[in-house]
């Protein structure tokens, strides 16, 4: 029963986290297309292979803090 109820707890974790990948992945990729548009795409696809919420954090501070939200959009 132990290890069923660790099996459960550890999937549920597993989920919660792969869920917060994928927001972070969709909020990076929406931001690449309001930004960039179609010239981002094949960028689009490398986020959307990240799996590592830490690396996806890495992205989100390096566009909050580079200034890379400034500005038009470029084409």
């Amino acid at each position: 029963m132990l290890d069923e109820v660790s099996a459960l707890a550890g999937a549920r974790a597993e989920g919660e986290a792969g869920g917060k990948v994928a927001m972070a992945q969709e909020a990076i990729c929406k931001y690449l297309d309001a930004r960039f548009g179609e010239a981002s795409r094949d960028l689009q696809g490398r986020v959307r292979q990240i799996d590592k919420l830490g690396a996806l954090d890495k992205i989100f501070n390096r566009i909050y803090t580079t200034g890379v939200g400034s500005g038009e959009r470029r084409h």
